[in-house]
C-alpha cells in the first residue's frame, strides 16, 4: 500500500510539472511565432517596395550577360571592378523573380485584409487558439505513436499557415475538424511521464535556440534597422542604392554594347 501511495504522488507530481511545461512551451512557440509572423509581413512589404528597382536591375543584367555569353566575356572578369558586379541571370531567372515578387504582393494583400477586418477580441482570440492548438496537436506529443505523429506535423503545417494568414476562421475549423487526433499517452505510467518531462525540457530550450538564431539572420538585422529608423528613411536609402545600382549597370551595359565584335 505504501509503496503505491509513494508512486501515485510521483505521477501526480510528474503531472503537474507537465502541466507546467507545457504551458511554458506553448507561450515560447508563440513568441517565436510572432517574430516570425513580423519578420514575414516585413518581407512581404519590403520585397513589394524594392521589387520594382530590383527587377530593373535585373533585365539589364539579363542584356549584360547576354552580350557576355556571345561575347566568350567571362563572368568574373567584372568581380575585380568594386563600382558594379552583374548578375548571373536569364530570361527564365527573370520571369521567376518577376512570379516570386508578384506572389508575395497577392500575399500580403490577403494577409492586410485578414488583419484589417480582424478585431482587438479576434486578434487575441487567434493568439490563444493558436496556442491552445500548438499544444494539443504538436508532433513531439505524438513520439510514441508514428502514425499519429505523422498526421500532427501536417496539421501543425495548416496550424502555422493559418497563424501566418491571421485566418481564425480557418484556426477554428482545423480545431473542429481534428478532434479526433488527441495525445492518448497519458496512461499514468512513471517512465513515459519522465519521458515527456525531459521532451518537454528539451523542446523549450531548442525554442529558445531558435528564437537567438532568427535573432541573428540578415532579414532580423534588416527589420531591426527598419524599426530603429523611420520607414521612409529606411526605404528611401534602400531605393536610393537600388537606383545607384541601376546607373551603374546601364553604363557597363553601354560599354559592352559599344564594344567593338
Amino acid at each position: 500500500m505504501g509503496t503505491s501511495i509513494i508512486k501515485s504522488n510521483i505521477i501526480e507530481e510528474l503531472l503537474k510539472i507537465i502541466k507546467k511545461l507545457e504551458s511554458e512551451f506553448s507561450e515560447i512557440l508563440l513568441i517565436k511565432k510572432n517574430i516570425e509572423q513580423e519578420l514575414y509581413i516585413f518581407k512581404l512589404e519590403y520585397d513589394e517596395k524594392i521589387a520594382p528597382f530590383y527587377l530593373e536591375k535585373l533585365k539589364i543584367d539579363v542584356k549584360i550577360n547576354e552580350i557576355l555569353k556571345k561575347r566568350g566575356i567571362p563572368l568574373d572578369r567584372f568581380e575585380k571592378d568594386n563600382w558594379y558586379h552583374p548578375e548571373v541571370v536569364d530570361e527564365e531567372i527573370y520571369d521567376s523573380q518577376k512570379n516570386y515578387f508578384e506572389n508575395q504582393g497577392i500575399e500580403r494583400e490577403k494577409i492586410e485584409i485578414n488583419i484589417k477586418n480582424m478585431s482587438e477580441e479576434d486578434s487575441v482570440d487567434l493568439k490563444k487558439l493558436y496556442k491552445k492548438l500548438a499544444m494539443k496537436f504538436h508532433p513531439d506529443k505524438f513520439a510514441w505513436q508514428p502514425e499519429k505523429q505523422e498526421k500532427a506535423l501536417e496539421l501543425m503545417k495548416k496550424i502555422n499557415q493559418a497563424f501566418q494568414e491571421q485566418d481564425l476562421k480557418k484556426l477554428q475549423e482545423i480545431e473542429s475538424e481534428w478532434f479526433e487526433l488527441q495525445d492518448n499517452t497519458e496512461e499514468l505510467d512513471e517512465s513515459t511521464l519522465i519521458a515527456k518531462k525531459n521532451n518537454l525540457e528539451n523542446n523549450i530550450n531548442n525554442l529558445k535556440i531558435e528564437i537567438e538564431k532568427i535573432q541573428m539572420s540578415d532579414l532580423y538585422t534588416l527589420y531591426a534597422t527598419c524599426l530603429s529608423n523611420w520607414k521612409d528613411i529606411f526605404y528611401k536609402k534602400i531605393i536610393d542604392d537600388s537606383n545607384h545600382d541601376i546607373k551603374e549597370a546601364k553604363k557597363l551595359l553601354q560599354i559592352l554594347e559599344e564594344m567593338p565584335l
